[in-house]
């Protein structure tokens, strides 16, 4: 099963699905066009794509079917706990966010995960622990197409102590650590697409 946000409505390809998406509407084939339309509705929560006799290769057929109507965007960020076992949080664009950013030419993977976050708050002493589930969600570029972003989430540590710095030229205003216990005010102001990690965090941690 994979799970895409357009509009910051997710969509569902496959199955099982969360109780949670009972209320979504429902497509037995993929049509881009009439996602769009269906998302577009403000009455619309979200949708699922498929039916429960679907095999994982129709499954993952129709995952490759879908990524082919967009332009593809390769980004990677990070969980990163300090000795509190506190998390890092950016603050852009009036929402809570978490440091990441799109890969570079020649770079793998885990090597942009954590330059951005140095990048973006200032932070250095970054060690991968763990890998996450990436997260996918589509926007319109400046030139009318549409992109369907893949971010590689990771675990880190650090055992930095120093200043918190934005990297304001990327439209960052704050950067702070934030408890695990203080976090749901973060989670009811940031994108859909990671109130699914933070919360597992606080299940977890």
């Amino acid at each position: 099963m994979y799970k895409v946000f357009i509009y910051n409505k997710a969509v569902f390809i496959g199955f099982p699905y969360p109780k949670t998406a009972k209320t979504y509407q429902h497509l037995e084939v993929l049509d881009v066009q009439k996602i769009f339309n269906i998302l577009k509705n403000d009455d619309c929560e979200g949708l699922i794509i498929g039916n429960p006799n679907w095999s994982l290769n129709e499954i993952e057929n129709c995952w490759k079917q879908f990524c082919k109507h967009f332009t593809p965007i390769i980004a990677a960020g990070g969980v990163v706990f300090n000795q509190d076992n506190a998390i890092l949080l950016i603050y852009r664009l009036q929402k809570w966010d978490l440091p990441k950013g799109k890969l570079e030419n020649g770079e793998v993977i885990e090597e942009c995960a954590i330059r951005e976050v140095e990048e973006e708050c200032n932070v250095n002493n970054l060690k991968i622990t763990n890998s996450l589930p990436n997260t996918y969600h589509c926007y319109e570029l400046k030139n009318g197409d549409w992109a369907l972003k893949t971010t590689y989430w990771f675990t880190m540590k650090t055992n930095f102590t120093g200043k918190l710095i934005p990297q304001t030229e990327e439209g960052i205003e704050k950067v702070e650590w934030v408890k695990i216990s203080d976090l749901q005010p973060y989670i009811d102001n940031t994108y859909p697409s990671l109130v699914d990690i933070l919360e597992e965090l606080k299940t977890t941690n």
